[in-house]
């Protein structure tokens, strides 16, 4: 089982035009950029966090090319070939008490044992000198960074969405069975999270199909 689940979307580009956007515009709203709500035993063990990489224009042609040039970003199957993600957001699953993946449980059966520890990466573009922009481009880039960004935060919000559901599975189904052997407790431990892991890829699939990669979120391909 893979430790590190990435999920790249948005490769977009923005039209040079007025793009004021507020929270109500169709376009920043999804299903899954609703947060879902952290159980306080659980937030400790959700780790958030954005970065980001610069680049430097004065027109949206040369941003673009900026952002192809300088995006750490893999390109998903929904991009075209040779195109990069400008944005992606990485969920990374480990065991709570070592670090280990998810698959590796081993050793004597505590409770700390069957948690799981989320980290989540979300990197976006910065421009550096915005000052220099031509007319009308800072407005673009507004629109587009924060549509860009309400997107990737909806696959954050699908990993974090599934962690709960997993911790909560995995809880009760490990109470329905207090006599099960350390064996058996692994195995059901294993089968809860590879069912989970399966989900959190097919949700971030749908997510970036329905949205076509953020371009109904706001965002924009050649």
């Amino acid at each position: 089982m893979p430790l590190l689940l990435a999920f790249a979307s948005g490769c977009s580009l923005f039209e040079d035009k007025k793009t004021a956007i507020d929270d109500d515009d169709p376009r920043l709203k999804d299903i899954e950029h609703i947060p879902p709500a952290i159980p306080a035993p659980l937030a400790s063990f959700i780790e958030r966090k954005e970065v980001s990489y610069d680049i430097q224009g004065r027109s949206v042609a040369e941003l673009n090319e900026a952002m192809q040039k300088a995006s750490p970003c893999i390109a998903s199957i929904l991009h075209h070939e040779n195109e990069k993600s400008v944005a992606c957001t990485q969920s990374r699953f480990t065991l709570a008490h070592n670090d280990a993946p998810p698959n590796r449980v081993q050793g004597l059966c505590r409770t700390e044992q069957f948690r799981l520890r989320l980290r989540i990466t979300i990197t976006l573009p910065e421009w550096t000198n915005a000052l220099d922009g031509h007319f009308g481009v800072a407005d673009a880039w507004e629109f587009f960074h924060r549509a860009l960004t309400r997107h990737e935060e909806g696959h954050a919000n699908i990993a974090i969405s599934e962690f709960i559901k997993f911790d909560q599975e995995v809880t009760q189904a490990l109470a329905q069975r207090p006599d099960s052997t350390c064996e058996r407790k692994q195995r059901l431990f294993t089968k809860v999270w590879q069912r989970s892991y399966r989900k959190v890829k097919q949700r971030n699939q749908e997510y970036d199909r329905r949205t076509a990669n953020g371009v109904n979120n706001g965002t924009s391909f050649y």
